[in-house]
């Protein structure tokens, strides 16, 4: 059996096909699950308080304000009823890590970052978003940074 990746920048950024003979039907439907299973879903909500399952993938980054856990994508924002704490036991292990009291950083949609004038890091995610890290937070910003270099 023959597995390509094939990259197009007219696709999409949040569609992965899987393309197989019809008698591999069953092994693209267990690799779909299995990303489902290893990366899971959220469920949120809209304004209009319409719930969705969405992938954790999708997840740029998660921000707490005034009570309330805003869910930010590449182009919506969503709601969520869990508090900051349980989100973060559930998604510490895929590959989330919290920047400051309030705001949790999908590491897949990290592109770099730096360390301003005023010494304070700045996370910059692939669709242009800027976040400050807390200085409480620094060091586990440098441990990822370290361990992903390292790779």
């Amino acid at each position: 059996m023959i597995i390509k990746i094939l990259t197009s920048t007219k696709m999409k950024r949040d569609i992965i096909t899987i393309q197989c003979h019809p008698k591999n039907k069953n092994l693209a439907r267990h690799m779909c699950h299995f990303l489902k299973q290893k990366y899971g879903t959220l469920k949120v909500f809209d304004d209009e308080h319409n719930y969705y399952h969405m992938f954790i993938w999708d997840i740029c980054y998660i921000d707490e304000l005034r009570r309330t856990i805003s869910v930010y994508t590449d182009k919506d924002v969503y709601y969520i009823t869990k508090s900051l704490k349980q989100l973060m036991v559930n998604l510490s292990k895929k590959k989330f890590i919290q920047v400051s009291a309030h705001t949790i950083v999908n590491t897949l949609h990290i592109d770099h970052y730096y360390i301003s004038t005023d010494s304070r890091r700045i996370i910059v995610l692939d669709n242009g978003c800027e976040i400050v890290v807390n200085r409480h937070y620094k060091d586990i910003i440098d441990r990822y940074i370290f361990v992903k270099d390292d790779e």
